[in-house]
C-alpha cells in the first residue's frame, strides 16, 4: 500500500512483553525499496500521555484495533493488554464522539474519544462524572439559596406592607 503500518499490541517472541511494531516504507520513484521497522514498548506511549499534563483525576487511554489497552496515563502497567470495557466498545463505533459509563477502574466517567485514520487506534480521555457535574451542582445550590432568600424577602416585605395597609383600616 506504500503507507505506514502500525501493528496492534502483541507479546514479542524475544522480549516476552507487550510491544508495538511500526513499519514505514521507503520510496524511491514511487517504488518501495526498503521498509523501516521499529518495535515500540507501550510504556513510551504512556509517557506521551503523561506529558500532556492532564489533571490528576482525568485518565487518557489508547486502545488498538482489536480493542486492547495499549497505554494509559494512570496505572498503565496494571491495564496494558486488557480489553477495553464492553460498554465503551458497544457505544464507540463511530470515528469520534462522547461516552458516559464506567472506565477500567470502575469509576463513572464522561469522556471523549477519537479514532486515528492512520493506525485505526482510539484515544480516549475520561473525566470523573463528579468533576464534570460539580459546577452544575454548585450553580443549582446557589440558585436554590438565592431563590429561598428572595422568597423570604418577599414574605417580609409583604408582611410589612400588609401591616401598613391594615393599620389605617
Amino acid at each position: 500500500t506504500k503507507r505506514p503500518v502500525i501493528q496492534d499490541l502483541f507479546t514479542g517472541a524475544t522480549a516476552g512483553r507487550p510491544i508495538i511494531s511500526v513499519r514505514v516504507p521507503v520510496l524511491n520513484d514511487d517504488t518501495v525499496t526498503h521498509v523501516l521497522s521499529m518495535a515500540v514498548e507501550p510504556r513510551r506511549i504512556a509517557e506521551i500521555l503523561l506529558a500532556q499534563n492532564l489533571p490528576a483525576s482525568w485518565v487518557a487511554t489508547v486502545i488498538d484495533r482489536v480493542d486492547r489497552v495499549v497505554a494509559r496515563s494512570r496505572q498503565h502497567e496494571a491495564f496494558v493488554g486488557r480489553s477495553a470495557p464492553d460498554e465503551f466498545l458497544r457505544a464507540a463505533r463511530e470515528s469520534d464522539g462522547i461516552w458516559e459509563g464506567r472506565n477500567l477502574e470502575g469509576a463513572e466517567v464522561l469522556g471523549a474519544y477519537a479514532r486515528s485514520g492512520v493506525s485505526g487506534w482510539t484515544a480516549f480521555v475520561g473525566v470523573p462524572a463528579d468533576v464534570v457535574q460539580a459546577p452544575l451542582r454548585r450553580s443549582l445550590w446557589t440558585l436554590l439559596g438565592l431563590g429561598s432568600i428572595l422568597i423570604l424577602l418577599s414574605l417580609l416585605l409583604a408582611r410589612a406592607f400588609g401591616r401598613r395597609v391594615a393599620v389605617p383600616v
